[in-house]
């Protein structure tokens, strides 16, 4: 069964992070990335017992969070210039 936070199939890129690398990217610590994965905010999956994650899915949920932010800035100053 997938909850949306775990990936169906075994991931083709094998270079996958663990929750330390993870967070060393992120620039955040590792209890802030096990935070995230529990309220099922960032992408990861499985392996055992361990937490993985994507370098992709991770970037690009980075940059998706950049993206948010930087229109939900236009759109603030938009309402302050009207």
């Amino acid at each position: 069964m997938e909850d949306g936070n775990e990936r169906a199939e075994f991931p083709k890129n094998t270079d996958a992070w663990n929750i330390e690398r993870a967070a060393e990217y992120l620039g955040v610590c590792p209890r802030t990335v096990a935070s995230l994965v529990k309220s099922k905010k960032i992408p990861s999956y499985k392996l055992g017992k361990r937490r993985l994650f994507q370098p992709s899915d991770v970037i690009a949920w980075r940059a998706s969070l950049v993206e948010a932010t930087t229109l939900s800035q236009g759109i603030r100053e938009q309402k302050g210039a009207a």
